[in-house]
């Protein structure tokens, strides 16, 4: 957070997809929100002012194997609804997928201020350094050290912000049914292998990215506007007949996919 307020390239990186202004950030931490008889503390707070108007969003993190808790989320939701804030950014080593919320909430359709619930990845906030330091640039030297900084801690084995690691409790159990060949289409655990292979192939893009200094993405061999949950479901009965995953890239400036 306090690299975000002091490097303004890295913090309008993080928050321009969210909504976020190009202006002024300050950022705090652990600010206390009274809510009910158990006020909440959040892990930080963004604000962004341009023009004498305010953007505002809660921040709640994980790291390590640590799953963000659903009330909690929610708990931030209906402050931030409260309190007339634009957004609540969930940050963790999680990936998250089209169509597939990695967290729950209510929204009070009665409320007339909406409020977003965006995520981030622990790999998204590295591949943002990378780019900025490696390949396109700060504003000073001074900026350039503090991302280097921030970059060498995230990146530390230590840090617990290592992105998406593992896949999953099913992981072990789909292959040994590929083995056995007792593995059957429609079985929930090949799907949720599905979804953590998809969330690995976006990890890998981002990693990619941010060495090569291009835009990596997944491609998807599915009609546009179509469901993702439908897309995941056949790749799923592919997975149960072949017993491979595959996954193609596409690197810009490169003429083919990968």
């Amino acid at each position: 957070l306090s690299v975000m307020a002091q490097v303004p390239e890295f913090g309008r990186r993080l928050t321009a997809g969210f909504g976020a202004p190009a202006g002024r950030m300050e950022t705090f931490t652990e600010v206390t929100l009274p809510h009910g008889e158990s006020p909440r503390r959040p892990d930080g707070v963004v604000r962004v002012e341009r023009a004498g108007k305010l953007w505002t969003a809660l921040v709640e993190t994980k790291t390590n194997g640590n799953a963000l808790k659903p009330d909690q989320v929610q708990a931030y939701m209906d402050i931030a609804a409260r309190r007339g804030y634009e957004a609540v950014i969930t940050l963790s080593n999680d990936v998250a997928l089209d169509g597939s919320p990695l967290v729950d909430v209510r929204i009070d359709g009665r409320r007339k201020h909406k409020v977003a619930l965006w995520h981030l990845s622990w790999a998204e906030v590295v591949h943002q350094a990378q780019m900025l330091i490696r390949h396109e640039g700060v504003g000073n030297a001074a900026h350039a050290w503090l991302l280097q900084e921030l970059l060498h801690y995230l990146q530390h084995e230590n840090s617990g912000c290592h992105g998406f690691q593992n896949m999953g409790a099913a992981w072990v159990p789909v292959r040994r049914g590929i083995d056995d060949e007792t593995l059957c289409q429609g079985d929930a655990r090949a799907l949720e292998v599905i979804e953590n292979w998809e969330r690995l192939v976006r990890q890998v893009c981002l990693r990619l990215g941010g060495e090569l200094g291009q835009k990596v993405l997944p491609v998807q061999r599915a009609r546009r506007g179509s469901d993702p949950g439908v897309r995941r479901a056949e790749l799923a009965d592919h997975l149960c007949e072949q017993g491979r995953l595959n996954a193609e890239i596409r690197i810009e400036g490169t003429p083919g996919v990968l």
